[in-house]
């Protein structure tokens, strides 16, 4: 009779799988090297291993799978998977095994385990025959790409319409509901009507009301000013690497292939443990040289392209929302293709969502790289200077509401999902979620560490880029007041009073300001050519001139005080062009206008080139 004595010595589990991983053929330096990173991130070594190569993680599987007596597999064809399409599963990709018909037709169940849950399979010892006739082994990273491949139709489908199908009223798919066309309809049959019996009166009324709106957006500009901190980078606190969560960032990218390296590289370069980064590359379908050109700048493990097949508008918000369901992290962060976001950035957002419950999203400042390469990129420069180190932080301090900007917001995923994600008709989707993040008692906060951009280097794509801002904040007000009375009690005066002066006063005071300070050089000409003016005129006159040089005054004031020593020096050009600019940005607002009635979804791209500005600051 033998007697099997309990070894004495027995392997733990890390140095189970060092052995195997050497026999698997992962050389030794590697072990080491994983080792140590499974150490500080408080992981496992097979997890490090298959984060730093899909060649280890080709090896490590082939290991397991010989040692159980399976086979291992090195492809997955979609068609092949016995699972439903349509099944929140297979959409969020989320599956650790399925069925799965083989070439020679038999049918076997795919074990596809995380990493870190791969050694645990060691302990089941080698399977019987019938059983390892029934059962293949894979990368999960294999399945969950044939998964999405899988849905992709399912995924489309809840991509375009799970927003109006749970939440109509928050959906740009319809530029106005009935209510708001009816009084839109009787305001442009009666007003000339109106002007043929009161001209005088109805310009003057008329112009009162757009003049409200400039006065609006002043005295936002004016408090933003006056209650201006100075924007240094907040201290990193102390923490444990091994406490660090799970982290995706997403990037949709369209004709991007110019800038995939840069990116590629900027994304390297954020200090997040790899091995807790699921970085989504998120591509249409139809844009293969772009997919290329990523494929080509050398994407570690972490980083996945997802292709996003044609169907429904094409827009940003509708690629993301066609990826949101991949995400399996806490954490999400939104990038555009030409972003080189601050090495430490998702430290410090992590640090203040998880600090206040209360946040569901922050927004990081957007700085401007280029800005000395010409005037245009100057006062583009200036403007987000304005916006993200001035007026955001302000709204934020208040707790108002804050509209996102179109890159760098970090969101908390729940709190996202909870709102309906993003809307796939909306050309700002950004001012659009944080509207509804807000309306759901959620606060936006802001962080200091920059994202670097470069400014459109043409006037033609700046144009463009602006008309869809433009077009996209009025599609949001449109949403915002289908149901007034309703948005008022979800987020109270003061922020119901900020939504009406950023979405509709911005919009209205660009459409108007070209007739207002024609009006007022008109009336001056006139006075000046010692022509008597009626009262009415007068007053004209008076408002006229005053709303639009206040709100060059504010836009001015807000910009130098948010600027450092550096970016003042020849500050005067911004105060001499503004005028110019800001006709350039009512033309803008027109050519919304139009799109708005004919062209409500179209996504006019902006073109990106490989940077050459500044770099980022420790």
């Amino acid at each position: 009779m033998n007697i099997v004595l309990p070894d004495p010595h027995p392997l733990s589990v890390g140095e189970k799988m060092e052995r195997l991983a050497l026999a698997a053929g992962v050389p030794g330096r590697a072990i080491q090297a994983a080792a140590g990173l499974a150490v500080r991130n408080h992981s496992d070594l097979f997890t490090e291993l298959c984060t730093h190569s899909h060649i280890f993680e080709h090896l490590l599987h082939g290991a397991v799978a010989r040692r159980l007596g399976l086979s291992c597999l090195d492809r997955i064809d979609p068609a092949a998977l016995l699972v439903d399409a349509a099944d929140p599963g297979t959409i969020a990709a989320d599956l650790p095994s399925a069925h799965v018909r083989l070439p020679n037709g038999r049918t076997a169940l795919l074990l596809a385990p995380h990493p870190s849950r791969l050694a645990a399979l060691l302990d089941v010892g080698p399977l019987s025959m019938d059983e390892a006739g029934r059962t293949v082994l894979a990368p999960a990273r294999l399945l969950r790409a044939a998964l999405i491949t899988r849905a992709s139709e399912a995924r489309l489908n809840a991509a375009i319409n799970t927003l109006i199908e749970t939440q109509p009223n928050a959906s740009a798919s319809v530029k106005l509901n009935g209510w708001q066309g009816w009084i839109i309809g009787v305001l442009v049959a009666s007003w000339p009507w109106l002007y043929l019996w009161r001209p005088e009166s109805s310009v003057l009324g008329l112009h009162m009301a757009f003049s409200a709106f400039f006065l609006s957006c002043v005295a936002l500009r004016a408090f933003a000013a006056a209650s201006r901190t100075p924007c240094v980078l907040r201290p990193i606190r102390p923490f444990c690497r091994g406490r660090l969560p799970g982290y995706t960032v997403m990037v949709a990218l369209h004709r991007e292939s110019e800038v995939a390296a840069q990116l590629v590289a900027a994304l390297k370069a954020l200090k997040w443990p790899p091995s807790r980064l699921d970085i989504l590359l998120v591509c249409e379908a139809s844009d293969p040289e772009t997919m290329a050109a990523l494929e080509a700048a050398g994407l570690p493990p972490h980083m996945r392209i997802v292709a996003v097949p044609d169907g429904g508008p094409r827009t940003k918000p509708k690629a993301l929302m066609y990826a949101l369901p991949l995400v399996r992290t806490p954490y999400l962060v939104l990038y555009d293709a030409e972003d080189r976001p601050h090495p430490d950035q998702l430290l410090e957002a992590w640090q203040a969502m998880s600090a206040d419950p209360a946040i569901a999203c922050v927004q990081a400042p957007l700085d401007i790289a280029n800005a000395r390469d010409s005037l245009l990129a100057r006062l583009f420069a200036v403007e987000y200077a304005a916006l993200f180190r001035g007026l955001l932080p302000f709204l934020a301090r208040r707790g108002l509401y804050v509209p996102l900007g179109g890159t760098s917001n970090h969101f908390d995923v729940a709190k996202l999902r909870a709102c309906g994600g993003w809307d796939p008709y909306n050309v700002t989707e950004d001012a659009d979620i944080g509207l509804r993040l807000h309306a759901a008692g959620h606060r936006v906060g802001v962080i200091t560490r920059p994202t670097l951009e470069d400014a459109p280097d043409t006037v033609q794509v700046w144009m463009k880029q602006r008309s869809r801002w433009m077009k996209g904040f009025l599609q949001t007000w449109c949403v915002a007041l289908r149901r007034p009375r309703a948005l008022l009690q979800a987020i109270g005066l003061p922020s119901f009073v900020t939504v009406n002066v950023l979405l509709g006063g911005v919009y209205l005071s660009a459409l108007s300001h070209p007739v207002m300070l024609g009006t007022a050089l008109w009336q001056a000409a006139l006075l000046a050519s010692e022509k008597s003016l009626t009262t009415a005129r007068e007053l004209l006159l008076v408002l006229d001139a005053t709303s639009v040089a206040a709100a060059y005054c504010a836009f001015i004031i807000l910009a130098w005080t948010t600027l450092n020593f550096r970016e003042r020096l020849g500050f005067w050009k911004v105060a001499a062009l503004t005028p110019l600019y800001w006709l350039a940005m009512s033309w803008a607002a027109w050519r919304a206008l139009w799109q708005f009635l004919v062209q409500p979804h179209l996504w006019e791209k902006t073109p990106h080139k490989p940077s050459v500005g500044v770099q980022h600051q420790s």
